[in-house]
């Protein structure tokens, strides 16, 4: 049985990219820390499930030994992943001098360490379980993209993000695995909560729209588009 699996699927962008494969009657397995909250979002989708499967997994991206065991899980159940798409991160914006280790750390391990480690564990896992038309897709941010002021640390992690995967694509380009980048621009989600961003989010983009742009995307199988960026309009 082929399956989508979601990391940050409990929240903000990531349920709504659930919600709209599970209403193409498709598999998911939403992956995310707070096992409440993850059971919160399996029955609200049931709202839009017909015959798809619904599997919530409690998971630290950045734990070795949870990614591990998580894998195995897939392997004992047989699930052949048809896409992993890469939601989960945290924010956060500061002045450089504010900047701690534990918070280097903290964002690190959110934004790169955790995507990375799920990233090879999953690809290597699609490596062993081939199937037609696999895609790893990842939700990076325009902050990949370009520096900017109190932004430092996560523009780091993000930089990173990014390397790592283009490399990665590149190793790859030979296996039937496709890497998809998407770097959206503001959205109205509980990611900036706790994250001392002073922005007027009233101009953000609502999580839905972007969630459909990325579905559009990810499931076009006529099309391959390695990199897309979805800002807010000009107004």
């Amino acid at each position: 049985m082929k399956y989508n699996i979601i990391t940050g699927g409990s929240s903000g962008l990531g349920f709504e990219i659930a919600k709209l494969i599970v209403e193409k009657d498709e598999n998911i397995i939403l992956i995310g820390r707070n096992i409440k909250k993850l059971e919160k979002c399996k029955s609200e989708l049931k709202e839009y499930q017909k015959e798809s499967k619904i599997i919530t997994y409690p998971l630290d991206i950045s734990d070795e030994k949870g990614v591990y065991y998580f894998i195995d899980f897939l392997d004992k159940n047989q699930y052949n992943v048809q896409r992993l798409f890469n939601v989960a991160g945290k924010g956060f914006y500061n002045n450089f001098n504010n900047i701690t280790k534990e918070k280097m750390i903290d964002i690190f391990n959110s934004n790169l360490f955790g995507l990375i480690l799920i990233t090879k564990s999953i690809c290597d896992y699609m490596l062993r379980h081939k199937i037609k038309n696999q895609r790893i897709i990842s939700i990076l941010s325009t902050a990949a993209l370009k520096g900017k002021k109190n932004e430092s640390l996560y523009n780091s992690a993000k930089f990173g993000a990014k390397g790592f995967l283009e490399a990665l694509r590149d190793e790859i380009k030979e296996e039937n695995i496709e890497l998809i980048n998407i770097y959206p621009g503001g959205m109205k989600t509980p990611f900036w909560k706790d994250s001392n961003a002073n922005y007027n989010f009233d101009t953000f983009m609502d999580p839905l729209d972007v969630a459909n742009e990325i579905i559009n995307v990810s499931f076009n199988q006529k099309i391959f588009i390695s990199d897309i960026t979805i800002n807010r309009p000009k107004r």
